[in-house]
């Protein structure tokens, strides 16, 4: 698959999370939790079950995140640059052949962690797993401030959604 075929595919992607997120936004706010009605009769903790909204929030999360390190991916293979030194570098060498636009939420926050945080070349173990080196996805859970690593931990970065 040529640069073309995987631009195609990250906008495929893009769009598909927007319009999950325009059309689960605009639903009733009638969803709501459910709890396990089992471990509650018989004495044990219950359980919350996340709602369909809360499941297609964190899903368009991790699209996000995911969207941001592929053309992060292709940006680096293109251009044979590993580091770039702050966020925003990242964000304005993104923008435009990379992405067509950042993703955004009022739930969370994608960005790049740039340089000054540390740079692990590709394919080398990481000396500390739970800093951010440069080139990672961060996610910031806007309600609670906490900032993951989304390259590091792809599944839990969404998680408290």
């Amino acid at each position: 698959m040529g640069l073309f075929g995987v631009a195609g595919l990250l906008l495929g992607v893009v769009i598909i999370a927007v319009a999950m997120s325009l059309t689960l936004s605009s639903a009733t706010p009638s969803i709501s939790s459910t709890t396990t009605s089992i471990a509650s009769i018989s004495g044990g903790p219950t359980t919350t079950s996340p709602t369909a909204l809360q499941i297609a929030e964190r899903a368009t999360c991790i699209a996000d995140a995911k969207t941001v390190g592929v053309a992060i991916g292709a940006y680096q293979a293109t251009t044979g640059t590993m580091a770039l030194p702050t966020s925003a570098a990242w964000r304005a060498a993104l923008l435009g052949t990379y992405l067509q636009s950042w993703p955004t939420s009022s739930l969370y926050v994608i960005s790049v962690a740039g340089s000054a945080r540390g740079h692990v070349p590709p394919g080398s173990e990481r000396p500390d797993p739970g800093r951010f080196f440069d080139g990672d996805v961060l996610v910031t859970i806007v309600a609670s401030g906490t900032t993951s690593d989304a390259t590091v931990h792809p599944d839990s970065a969404c998680a408290t959604l």
